[in-house]
């Protein structure tokens, strides 16, 4: 046998052997209730948990971490880790509610420190976004993509406006399976919706009022803000600021206010609520603040004429990671098509081997029942 080949072999498969894998399960130490978005990561590789907190990670590097904001940081290795159920305990602080007025000094803080903490000139990232959508609280659309963009900047300020042409999208991947409703089609969101509504944080002082109230974290403090008017259909939530740089770590933006209804040929539609929630993170580097995740979720109500009324639930997640990297993005997408919409070959390898974010059961028995050949009660439709 040739030399230079058995070295290889022996070489590929000690690396083989000392990869470390983890498959498990993270929980509140105290309700037992599952966490999502719980970060699971190393000096080398990362992962989240999913909505039913399973996870599952993948590392040659032995150390293991596994944080949540808001609760202690387990730090261990796979070797200690003799669990597929992990336990994050919440950081506990006596809280008081102190009430400020919106010229208060740390919100003029975090605004003036804006242009020091966010990237507002050109940079580069890969993300990973799934859009489930369901119609009576039952999965009808899946779609996963991973791929790369670029952005012009984070933010719109007044003196650095959001320019037209704000991204440039190149689709790596992509997964999507649904059901072909006969009354109605509901549309997903463009990717430039997509973007836009997860930078679109800014609660002006004019027409909202602001609680600080401590968090848990004694390094972090949470800024309420509530619509001035009375009555008022503006949004409620908080910002999460991190008090060492005065910049914002969590955005909440909730809307339960109904609005008109909408009428359109023969049924009226309106949104019931909507929830974006955004957390950020710091590059060591470039000392810049990027997304790190974005969960937003509309409510959309459908009433048809002489037929009962039909719920919509969409959810987007986007997860984005080497951030401030530098490769190409080369846009192959319509940035205004909903993503449902796109078109990608289907890569068997890549999904099966993808463990960024997993899908959980209710999402593998959907595509099961899709792709049983023998149903024949609805038209599908899938990139598989």
């Amino acid at each position: 046998m040739n030399t230079k080949f058995l070295i290889l072999i022996v070489l590929l498969s000690q690396q083989l052997l000392s990869q470390n894998r983890l498959k498990g399960i993270v929980l509140d130490q105290q309700t037992k209730e599952p966490l999502e978005y719980a970060d699971i990561y190393n000096s080398e590789n990362y992962t989240s948990s999913n909505e039913d907190g399973r996870f599952i990670f993948i590392s040659n590097n032995d150390s293991l971490n596994i944080g949540l904001l808001g609760y202690t940081t387990l730090h261990s290795t796979f070797q200690e880790q003799n669990s597929d159920t992990i336990l994050l305990h919440k950081k506990v602080q006596n809280l008081e509610e102190i009430v400020i007025n919106s010229n208060d000094n740390l919100l003029k803080s975090v605004l003036d420190n804006f242009t020091n903490n966010y990237p507002l000139n050109p940079y580069k990232e890969r993300f990973f976004l799934r859009s489930v959508l369901r119609r009576n609280n039952k999965i009808i659309q899946l779609v996963d993509l991973s791929g790369k963009v670029e952005r012009q900047t984070l933010f719109s300020t007044k003196s650095n406006p959001m320019p037209k042409k704000n991204y440039s999208v190149e689709i790596e991947n992509l997964r999507k399976a649904g059901i072909k409703e006969k009354d109605i089609e509901f549309s997903l969101s463009p990717f430039e919706e997509l973007f836009t509504n997860f930078n679109s944080i800014y609660m002006s002082p004019e027409i909202y009022n602001f609680k600080y109230i401590p968090y848990k974290d004694s390094s972090f403090v949470r800024l309420e803000f509530t619509p001035k008017k009375e009555n008022s259909i503006y949004s409620t939530g908080y910002y999460l600021v991190n008090l060492e740089d005065n910049a914002f770590n969590e955005v909440s933006i909730t809307n339960t206010h109904d609005s008109e209804f909408v009428e359109r040929k023969k049924l009226k539609y309106r949104t019931t609520a909507y929830e974006v929630l955004v957390t950020f993170k710091k590059d060591l580097e470039s000392k810049k603040y990027a997304i790190d995740k974005g969960n937003m979720k509309a409510t959309v109500e459908v009433v048809p004429d002489d037929e009962e009324k039909i719920v919509y639930t969409v959810a987007y997640k986007l997860y984005t990671f080497d951030n401030f990297h530098n490769f190409e993005v080369n846009n192959n997408i319509s940035l205004s098509k909903d993503i449902f919409r796109l078109k990608a070959d289907y890569d068997k390898e890549f999904w099966e081997s993808q463990h960024y974010l997993l899908l959980t059961e209710e999402m593998q028995s959907f595509l099961k029942m899709i792709l049983n050949e023998e149903n024949n009660d609805f038209k599908n439709i899938t990139n598989f």
